[in-house]
């Protein structure tokens, strides 16, 4: 918990998905207003996971209203929920033994995916702590009852849910664990099936047909290819991105894993078909087969031990090769999150974040325009929190034009070496972007004098700007 924990003093944002789609859509529930994004609008994401982040939002507007308390509250609350995933890495390793178990959580604890990962806002990384503890009690044969089943149908539904794009690989792993088995197919079935029905009441309660997100979601990214707006790659890319992001451990977790798989081949099923299916997509993201390299890791701290523990070839102090094995994990963590490609997560829209708390505090701010800037890599009203005007202003106003705009806002937001600028706002302050540096080396704020009237800009809204060219 306090690694996990930690990353709350390093605000960052991995993907704007996790602001515009789940952030934002909370904070609005919460506090009345929000950005609200083309896929808002056209209803093609559950309503569940903003819901759930709301809720400590909420706690948190009772208790402290002052501040971003609601922020650190509902990333506090992720990365509690990521203790899921250790304990479900816990109990997958003791079907095993206990020394599995104890590896496997050990693992699951320092390994930097984990930790990262554990306090984003983003449907891939919460569904682990959901999946690994129902993975766990339908694989542990020794303990199954009928309410071992029911939970373990109940947990990888409510995954699918979540995400639903994991919804394939998770029926091959639930056709697997269940077999010909008509009393495991009863209670798992069950199980799933008030999860799906829990939903289905969710959708009615925001005014949605069940499930309607869903086909609405497939008729946008695959019907009309929207997605492919974003990027596209080839079917090699999840392979090329695992390497990239695992970086110098690469082999090792791979040779590990294999040993792992051999105890769980169910797992390893699972995560090569999830891998399989997401790669004939044509927009990809590392994040979406998050459930993939999840297990991946398991299954390398599980294999740890089995290699540790051949009994063809057994070490004359297993105890100490243990030790030294947990301590080569605990490197691999560290080197992957300070060196090499995968160290600069750390630092994604870091400075957008900080930007907008800034701005938070600023009580002289009345109305803020983003000009010429990536705005889907700020921090939204959810870094902001202030019921003020953000405005968009995407291209070169003329100096008639920016008369006519510039009575809507005092904070301007610009690249320092973006021409145009008004007269009347001078330069505060600059922030360094390091991760987009050869896009954009610095975001500055510009700030005039007087207050805002808010009806100079209506058009360049942000929510208005959204909706008029679709975004």
């Amino acid at each position: 918990m306090v690694l996990r924990l930690a990353t709350l003093t390093n605000p960052s944002s991995y993907y704007p998905d996790e602001i515009f789609q789940y952030l934002e859509v909370a904070h609005a529930h919460v506090f009345g207003y929000g950005v609200e994004t083309w896929e808002q609008r056209y209803g093609i994401r559950s309503p569940i996971f903003p819901l759930i982040l709301a809720v400590p939002m909420l706690i948190a507007k009772w208790i402290a209203p002052a501040g971003l308390s609601f922020l650190l509250a509902a990333k506090a609350m992720l990365a509690f929920a990521s203790i899921g995933i250790l304990w479900g890495a816990y109990r997958l390793g003791r079907i095993l033994s206990p020394l599995h178990g104890l590896f496997a959580a050990f693992a699951t604890a320092i390994w930097f995916e984990f930790i990262y990962f554990s306090t984003q806002a983003l449907t891939e990384a919460f569904a682990l702590a959901l999946f690994f503890p129902g993975a766990a009690l339908l694989l542990d044969r020794s303990r199954e009852t009928r309410w071992t089943l029911f939970t373990g149908g109940l947990l990888l539904a409510l995954t699918a849910t979540l995400r639903f794009q994991y919804g394939p690989a998770l029926c091959v792993f639930g056709l697997f664990v269940c077999g010909h088995s008509k009393w495991r197919w009863l209670w798992m079935a069950n199980g799933a099936c008030m999860a799906l029905l829990a939903s289905a009441l969710v959708d009615l309660s925001q005014g949605l047909s069940p499930y309607s997100w869903l086909f609405a979601n497939f008729y946008q990214n695959i019907i009309l290819s929207r997605s492919h707006l974003y990027s596209i790659s080839g079917p090699s890319y999840y392979l090329q991105a695992i390497a990239s992001l695992t970086g110098i451990t690469i082999g090792a977790v791979f040779v590990l894993s294999w040993f792992g798989a051999r105890a769980f081949p169910k797992l390893a099923a699972l995560a090569v078909v999830n891998i399989a299916v997401h790669s004939m997509i044509a927009h990809k993201e590392y994040r979406f087969i998050l459930l993939s390299t999840a297990i991946l890791t398991v299954l390398a701290a599980i294999g740890t031990v089995e290699l540790v523990l051949n009994r063809k070839r057994p070490f004359t102090h297993p105890s100490i090769v243990l030790a030294g094995a947990a301590g080569l994990w605990l490197l691999g963590s560290v080197l992957n999150a300070t060196i090499g490609t995968s160290s600069t997560i750390w630092s994604h829209n870091r400075a957008e974040m900080r930007l907008f708390k800034a701005l938070h505090e600023d009580k002289l701010a009345c109305g803020i325009a983003l000009y010429n800037t990536d705005w889907s890599s700020m921090g939204g009203y959810s870094y902001l929190h202030r019921a003020i005007p953000l405005y968009l202003v995407q291209r070169w106003p003329d100096a008639a034009h920016w008369a006519a705009l510039t009575p809507a806002f005092n904070v301007l937001i610009a690249s320092p070496y973006e021409f145009g600028i008004p007269r009347d706002f001078h330069l505060v302050r600059c922030q360094k972007t390091e991760e987009n540096e050869a896009i954009t080396p610095q975001l500055c704020v510009y700030q005039r004098m007087n207050g805002c009237d808010r009806k100079a800009a209506q058009s360049n809204a942000f929510n208005i700007w959204l909706k008029r060219h679709d975004a």
